[in-house]
């Protein structure tokens, strides 16, 4: 009995030594795996540092060697796009801007052109041809003084003489509006009073049962 207790006392004894034995060989590898870790992590730090400098200095490269690339051809057709550009953007601005400075020199060009064509029918009317655009513009603003001198507006008088269908009828209808809309004011200026002198002589020689 007593070998047997020295015997069983002496393998828990070689349990226990075995078992700090492989705890002290385990922490070893452990610790320096650890290490190793760390020391992989500055390790990769450093290298997608450097990979993030490299990936912003290529665009730079890049854009260096395509303008080394282009021709002088290609240069100046580039450049004319960006004037392009520049131009169509300048022009939108001034369009919102109110400013339309092209858009004056239109109405003032159709002005012009409709006032030949009235010339033209009065003076040459074998080479006159009728133009719906430009009756349209002397229909409108025939009423107007600035627009339209006397002398012209008595040329129109005899032009609306032949006027006919829906234009004969809408341009009375708005002759007569013109009429109604005036109170006589003695405020009106010498433009309104023409306005409303010119629309009576319309009226007169368009109203017609």
């Amino acid at each position: 009995m007593v070998v047997k207790a020295n015997s069983d006392a002496s393998s828990m004894k070689k349990n226990k030594t075995m078992k700090t034995k492989g705890e002290l060989k385990l922490k070893g590898p452990a610790k320096q795996k650890r290490k190793k870790t760390d020391n992989e992590e500055t390790s990769e730090t450093e290298p997608k540092t450097l990979k993030k400098q490299k990936v912003q200095a290529e665009p730079e490269e890049q854009v260096e060697n395509l303008e080394e690339e282009l021709t002088p051809e290609e240069k100046r057709v580039a450049e004319r796009k960006m004037k392009k550009m520049l131009k169509k953007e300048e022009k939108m601005r001034k369009r919102e801007e109110g400013i339309g400075e092209d858009k004056k020199e239109d109405q003032s060009k159709a002005a012009e052109r409709a006032l030949e064509y009235l010339n033209c029918w009065s003076e040459k009317r074998s080479e006159w041809r009728f133009k719906k655009i430009r009756q349209t513009w002397l229909l409108q603003h025939m009423y107007d003084p600035e627009k339209m001198s006397d002398a012209s507006f008595s040329i129109m008088l005899l032009y609306l003489e032949n006027l006919r269908g829906v234009a004969r009828d809408v341009t009375v209808q708005k002759a007569e509006a013109m009429i109604k809309e005036d109170k006589g004011d003695p405020s009106q200026t010498a433009d309104d009073q023409k306005r409303i002198q010119r629309a009576l002589e319309v009226v007169r020689l368009l109203a017609v049962d």
